[in-house]
Order: C-alpha cells, then structure tokens, then sequence
C-alpha cells in the first residue's frame, strides 16, 4: 500500500491530473466555490457525501480513493476568540463569572461542532457510497489540532473553576 494521504491531497492531485479548475470541481460537487476554494488551502472541511461526490466527478479509483485520513480544521480565529475566553475566565464576581461561563461555554461548543463534523458520519448517505463495502472501512486516521486539543481541556478546567466559584 502507498502512502496515506489526506482527501484533500488526493482531490488535489486528481484535479491538477485532469486539468479541471477549483470552480467546475465546485459545481460538481454543488459546493460554493469559495468553500472548495478554502477545502484546497486545508482552511475547511467537507462532508463525506461531498467528497465522494468529487471523487466520482474525477474519477479517483476506489481502490486508492479511501480509506482517508480525516483532518479537524477549524474556521479563523475561532481558537483565537477561545484562547481569549480561558484568558478571560478568572472568576471575579457572581454576575461577570455567569457572563464569562456563557461566553467559554458558546465558544467551547463551536469548537467542539466543528471538531464533531471532521469525526461524525451520520451525515452520511451510505447508500451512495457503493465503495464502501470493498474496503470496510472508512478512514484511515484522524488528524486532530494539538492547539485546538489543548484549548479545549483547558476550557473545560476553566468551566469547572467558574462552577465552583458560582455553585461552591
């Protein structure tokens, strides 16, 4: 076997190999031009379903399409705004530890959303992913951010203090 390379590589690759441009690869798929745009420079994800729409669209053969390497890429800034959150969340009085809480807490489940879309197949319409029963199984490996991993076990511990500095 090869080596692994992420879908995105792959999709890349094929596309670049086929001389098709970002913008019909986008409108195969029905994607937003710009969010295939952002998929190329690793700055978004896709569903399952949309890569496997772009895989057929560019003919990537079953036998290497899958299994993939699955990447938790987040939107800018959205780990900024957290790191600022935990910064923030030293516990000062009841009314602005709420406010702090609320705040960690909003971010805290953006951040883990996005982190759910790179991992969860429930999305999936596993009825037109015919290649799925030749290979049994669907990724390789998940690649998670350090940083992002880092932030959210430190949200957490943040959450826990103002907790106790609210409920005792």
């Amino acid at each position: 076997m090869g080596e692994e390379r992420t879908i995105r590589e792959l999709i890349i690759q094929y596309r670049e190999m086929s001389g098709k441009t970002k913008a019909e690869v986008a409108q195969s798929a029905n994607i937003d031009p710009t969010v295939y745009l952002r998929f190329e420079q690793g700055q978004r994800q896709l569903s399952l379903n949309q890569t496997n729409r772009i895989a057929k669209y560019l003919k990537i053969p079953y036998s290497i399409r899958f299994p993939e390497i699955r990447e938790v890429i987040y939107p800018d800034g959205l780990l900024d705004e957290l790191e600022a959150a935990i910064k923030n969340s030293v516990p000062t009085n009841r009314q602005e530890n709420k406010l702090k809480l609320n705040k960690l807490t909003e971010l805290l489940n953006n951040v883990m959303d996005e982190r759910s879309k790179a991992i969860d197949v429930f999305d999936v319409d596993f009825n037109s992913l015919e290649w799925l029963s030749l290979i049994g199984t669907t990724f390789a490996s998940i690649r998670l951010d350090p940083r992002g991993e880092k932030l959210i076990e430190q949200a957490m511990e943040s959450q826990e203090k103002l907790y106790k500095e609210m409920f005792g």
